[in-house]
């Protein structure tokens, strides 16, 4: 009767430490999809702002060469008048 017992125990322990494996895997590939597809997004996010901020930069040099750019001399020649 023990014997059977201790069978019976044996086989539920066994049961559980395949469910408590399956669980794990389950969540290890669930957590390793998830953080590769934020990874991917956050990436993707990065590049965009980056193009953002070179494109913003690229405006402002292109402002900056239009600009009209008075030479020192010619205040020095309008104080004199």
């Amino acid at each position: 009767m023990l014997f059977l017992v201790a069978l019976c125990h044996d086989g539920h322990q066994e049961l559980l430490l395949k469910e408590e494996e399956k669980l794990k895997n389950a969540v290890r590939d669930w957590a390793e999809e998830y953080l590769s597809a934020f990874r991917h997004k956050e990436r993707e996010r990065n590049r965009t702002r980056v193009l953002e901020l070179n494109y913003f930069l690229d405006a402002m040099k292109r402002e900056e060469e239009e600009l009209e750019i008075i030479p020192e001399n010619q205040f020095e020649d309008d104080e004199m008048l």
